[in-house]
């Protein structure tokens, strides 16, 4: 056994490896941040996020990803602001770390300046303007998120003007929510806190 290990590690060697991915992605980056606050794995959680806010968060400005060796040049679509913002609000619940709470308030006015135009939430905010949808595909839905966070920051700061403004967004949403409830877990998480 020992001589054939040995003899397919050999073979191995000499076999290319697969192309990798060194791109960061904001977004996906943020979503794992959230999954180890609610892991109870706080202090990991703490240090990606701050590494990633560091890396992608540069001078005032969101960006949607950076290839290692590279430079910053997309910024940042809903989805990025969205999981960021939720990344945000989690590490605020989990550390009382005031600035976490103050960024995730300012990127959630930038993102409702950017991306909410006539009552309608888009992807990006410039040439490609697709309009968010509400329901959940590979993964969560950004648009459930964004307005799950606007809950989320309309209750810490007692904010009910906040609260009214999600509460429509999400109700012009109610019959499809009614009718497909199971294509939209995360909006029924934003309705949790709406109730």
């Amino acid at each position: 056994m020992d001589e054939a290990i040995a003899i397919l590690k050999e073979v191995r060697q000499k076999v290319a490896y697969p192309f990798i991915d060194t791109k960061i992605l904001t977004s996906w980056n943020a979503l794992m941040v959230t999954a180890l606050f609610e892991a109870g794995k706080s202090e990991k959680a703490k240090d990606v996020l701050d590494t990633l806010l560091k890396t992608l968060h540069v001078n005032g400005v969101l960006y949607h990803q950076i290839v290692l060796g590279g430079s910053l040049k997309v910024e940042a679509l809903l989805e990025d602001y969205a999981f960021v913002i939720e990344a945000l609000l989690r590490g605020y619940a989990h550390t009382k770390e005031a600035n976490y709470l103050e960024l995730a308030k300012k990127l959630s006015h930038e993102a409702e300046h950017k991306f909410y135009i006539n009552e309608t939430w888009y992807l990006s905010d410039k040439a490609f303007r697709a309009k968010a949808v509400l329901e959940d595909n590979s993964y969560k839905s950004p648009l459930s998120t964004m307005i799950k966070n606007l809950f989320e920051l309309a209750k810490i700061e007692d904010d009910t003007a906040l609260f009214i403004r999600a509460k429509d967004m999400l109700e012009s949403f109610g019959a499809g929510i009614q009718k497909y409830a199971h294509a939209y877990p995360e909006a029924a998480r934003a309705i949790t806190l709406y109730m």
